[in-house]
């Protein structure tokens, strides 16, 4: 049988188990034995820490070419004239151009977009993406804000000068 004090942190170790875990990028570890209830509550915390950066609001408008997203506005214009919005078709474009340069898979943005069990399916990701460019003005132009990444999904380069 062990010493008392060698049951540190709730595993036999105690730091010589937990500290290792952390230098490859580990954000968080739970030991054995836990609760379902810690377990639960330590998901909840790394989703919401996670949805937090997807739905920062940058205090810089996003700028590319003739596409000038403001956040603060809730505004979208292409060569200077507002674009009409549904609220879905923003939520879409925001999550986009925040995350520039990133590849969204389709269940990114549907859980972005929807929300996690909320509706929401491939078709209407993607009749909601050909609206939002069709409201750019991409459809049959030259010019194009959100790129197909073939079999993963959609991204929008880095804004100008970043």
């Amino acid at each position: 049988m062990a010493p008392e004090n060698a049951r540190v942190g709730h595993v036999w170790g105690g730091d010589q188990v937990t500290a290792p875990a952390f230098e490859p990028g580990a954000a968080d570890y739970a030991v054995k034995p836990f609760s379902p209830t810690e377990l639960v509550a330590r998901v909840g915390a790394a989703l919401r820490r996670r949805e937090g950066h997807y739905h920062a609001r940058p205090d810089a408008p996003y700028v590319l070419d003739d596409l000038v997203i403001d956040y603060g506005e809730r505004l979208a214009t292409v060569a200077g004239r507002p674009v009409q919005l549904a609220a879905k078709e923003y939520e879409l474009l925001r999550a986009l151009s925040i995350n520039a340069g990133r590849a969204f898979t389709h269940q990114q943005l549907l859980r972005e977009i929807w929300g996690i069990g909320q509706g929401g399916d491939l078709r209407s990701l993607r009749t909601l993406l050909r609206l939002l460019r069709h409201k750019l003005g991409e459809v049959g132009g030259a010019r194009s804000y959100i790129a197909t990444v073939r079999g993963v999904g959609y991204r929008m380069p880095k804004a100008d000068g970043s």
